[in-house]
């Protein structure tokens, strides 16, 4: 994205620009992903402060990937590729450290009227180390939704660390004691920040988001099914971008 936006800006003239594509290509992915950075792009996407408080705003990346889909800061994807939970996980971690993932949508029904923010995508907890899937699911991964198809979302994933560094020290979250119904019911309006301070989480330690537009074809797609794993992925066809 970053990359992008220096090629086509008007300072560079065209018959350069091939050659500057080459030769930022060669320079150290580090360069572009530095905390500074990182910070910068949350703000100028007002996850900071819509959903993260700009004192707490991490200078740190959690990386996710699927079979075909890598999250990188509004990075352009394809929603066929995620509509299941991604196969692998990357943040700084601390030794003996446990660890709470959220994926949430901050923007329904929409980003210039989010009177139903946060939406909870997904909330794994007590993660040992940087693997999601080495951790207890509080909240089920779900994928698109047809009802949040209007205007542009930002779909944001945070990692927070949990009191502790034993490596035993897991949190007893007393959403997991609750029937599933009043379990889902947080689902809208969810908060990040206070679920956070309830459980005396740090962070987030790290973050990361991509771009998503609903169109009404995906919404008639996507009502096929929004949270069934047995369907065929191919079936769906979602514009996504950055």
């Amino acid at each position: 994205m970053f990359l992008s936006r220096l090629i086509n800006t008007r300072m560079i003239p065209s018959r350069c620009q091939s050659c500057m594509t080459i030769l930022l290509g060669l320079l150290p992915a580090a360069l572009f992903w530095s905390p500074e950075y990182n910070i910068a792009i949350l703000k100028e996407k007002h996850i900071c402060p819509d959903v993260i408080p700009i004192k707490d705003c991490p200078g740190e990346r959690v990386e996710l990937a699927w079979d075909n889909a890598i999250v990188d800061f509004g990075v352009s994807m394809d929603a066929n590729d995620i509509l299941y939970s991604p196969s692998k996980s990357r943040w700084p971690i601390q030794k003996g450290a446990l660890y709470v993932l959220i994926f949430i949508d901050p923007d329904v029904p929409t980003r210039e009227n989010p009177s139903e923010r946060e939406y909870l995508h997904w909330l794994v907890e007590n993660i040992s180390g940087d693997n999601c899937h080495h951790g207890e699911t509080l909240f089920d991964y779900i994928g698109p939704i047809p009802e949040h198809m209007r205007g542009t979302h930002r779909m944001v994933f945070l990692v927070y660390q949990q009191p502790g560094t034993s490596g035993t020290d897991f949190v007893r979250y007393e959403e997991e004691e609750w029937p599933f119904e009043r379990r889902e019911k947080l689902r809208v309006k969810f908060s990040s920040n206070n679920f956070a301070k309830k459980y005396n989480l740090t962070g987030p330690i790290a973050a990361n988001f991509f771009m998503a537009h609903w169109t009404q074809k995906t919404a008639q797609n996507l009502s096929k099914s929004t949270t069934s794993t047995t369907e065929d992925p191919r079936e769906f066809d979602m514009q996504i971008y950055g």
